[in-house]
């Protein structure tokens, strides 16, 4: 019984220090709420999550996030699970014509 615990106790502290670390390296945060988009985390000119939020919305795509994940450098893009494969990589599309 006491294993168990020490265990559950490790595995919620790896959880939220991955978590933790993770979301240090976003840059910026958009997130749709019933097809509205927020920016929640960081800066991004407004017409870029316009454009972002346009591909979305054509998508169908009503919540979920995109993430500016930080790589070597460079900002890529992160989905929450509610964005579908076939709406990323026009989002990656839109992206690559702004990011510098």
């Amino acid at each position: 019984m006491e294993y168990a615990v020490i265990f559950g106790v490790i595995v919620v502290g790896l959880v939220v220090f991955s978590w933790q670390m993770t979301a240090r390296t976003r840059a910026w945060v958009i997130r749709m709420r019933n097809g509205v988009p927020f920016l929640t985390k960081g800066k991004i000119a407004p017409t870029v999550v316009a454009e972002l939020a346009d591909v979305l919305q054509r998508h169908g795509v009503r919540r979920g996030a995109i993430y500016g994940v930080k790589r070597r450098g460079t900002v890529g893009l992160g989905f929450s699970r509610s964005i579908p494969n076939s709406c990323r990589q026009a989002l990656r599309n839109v992206w690559s014509m702004h990011a510098h």
